[in-house]
C-alpha cells in the first residue's frame, strides 16, 4: 500500500508565501551552522523554509490526484506533504517525512468548506524504505561519502507513489526489516510449522513466506501481553491486512525465529466525511 494514498494535497495553500520566493529556477543556497548563529531570526527562517519548499513532493502537474469530486462539507482541518527521498546512515534505506498541517476556523462561524481557516500547528513523522533487504547482521553506519551516494539513489523514489513503512527511528526500521526477513525466509523454507500460528488457516508458513518488505506498513515494538520472557518481540503490519507478531532471539550477531503469530485485521466503520 502506499503509504501516502488517502493524503489530501493542495500545491496551492501550503506556505504560498515561501513559493513566491523559491522558484523552479532557483535553489536556495546550503546554509552553515556559523550562518544559522549570525543570521537575524526572520532571514534564517526565511532560508529554512525556502529550503523545506523545495524538499516537499509535489504532484508533477496541476491535477491532484487525491481530489475527491464530491464537495466537501466541512472546513479543512489539515493537509498532508511528504518530502523527498534522502538517504540514512543505514544502508540502502531511504527516508522520507510526512509532514502535516493543522488548521484552526480563524472567525467565529462554521459555515463549512467555505469557512476561513488559519495553520494552528505542524506535525511530523519519518517512513522508511529499503533499497534492498538488510543482511541478517550487525549493519556499520553510512560513511559521510556512502550517505551522499544514498541520497542520490533514494532521490529517485516518489514517497507518493512508492510504499514507505512506519518505525520509531532508523534503527528499529533496521531491526524490524531483518527480523520479518528472516521470518519470511523461515516460512519459505519449510520452517518448523509449530513456529506459525494462524487461527484461520491451516497453511500458516505459506501465509508468511508470501509476505516481503515491500507490503511493510508499520513496525512496533510489542505491547503488553504480546511479550515472551524468553525472547524479544516485534509486530509488523502489512498492506495484506495482516498483523504479524513475531517473537525472536538475537544470537551470535544475527535474528533467529523463536515463534511467529498472524492475525487479520478486519475494518468495520465509515470513511471521515469531508
Amino acid at each position: 500500500m502506499n503509504l501516502y494514498r488517502s493524503i489530501a494535497i493542495s500545491v496551492t495553500i501550503l506556505f504560498p508565501a515561501i513559493s513566491a520566493i523559491a522558484t523552479e529556477t532557483e535553489q536556495s543556497a546550503p546554509l552553515t551552522k556559523l550562518e544559522a548563529r549570525q543570521l537575524p531570526p526572520p532571514k534564517l527562517a526565511r532560508r529554512v523554509l525556502d529550503q523545506l519548499f523545495e524538499i516537499l513532493e509535489l504532484p508533477n502537474d496541476t491535477a491532484n490526484p487525491w481530489h475527491n469530486p464530491a464537495r466537501p462539507k466541512h472546513p479543512l482541518s489539515d493537509l498532508f506533504y511528504a518530502t523527498r527521498s534522502h538517504g540514512s546512515d543505514i544502508p540502502d534505506l531511504c527516508v522520507s517525512s510526512l509532514i502535516t498541517l493543522h488548521f484552526n476556523v480563524a472567525g467565529t462561524r462554521d459555515v463549512g468548506a467555505a469557512t476561513p481557516v488559519g495553520v494552528s500547528g505542524v506535525s511530523a513523522h519519518d517512513a522508511y524504505r529499503f533499497l534492498a533487504p538488510p543482511a541478517n547482521v550487525e549493519v556499520p553506519y553510512n560513511s559521510l561519502g556512502d550517505r551522499q551516494t544514498l541520497d542520490r539513489r533514494c532521490g529517485a523514489l516518489d514517497p507518493l507513489k512508492m510504499a514507505f513503512f512506519t518505525a520509531h527511528d532508523e534503527d528499529d526500521a533496521l531491526r524490524g526489516a531483518q527480523i520479518l526477513d528472516a521470518a519470511i525466509k523461515a516460512a519459505g523454507t519449510g520452517g518448523d510449522p509449530a513456529l506459525f500460528e494462524c487461527s484461520w488457516k491451516p497453511k500458516c508458513a505459506q501465509t508468511v513466506a508470501s509476505e516481503d518488505l515491500g507490503k511493510l506498513e508499520d513496525v512496533e515494538l510489542c505491547h503488553a501481553g504480546e511479550t515472551d520472557e524468553a525472547a524479544d518481540c516485534m509486530s509488523f503490519w502489512t498492506e495484506d491486512d495482516f498483523l504479524l507478531i513475531v517473537h525472536f532471539k538475537f544470537d551470535g550477531g544475527t535474528y533467529s525465529i523463536v515463534h511467529v503469530k498472524v492475525d487479520e485485521l478486519v475494518t468495520i466503520g465509515d470513511e471521515r466525511e469531508d
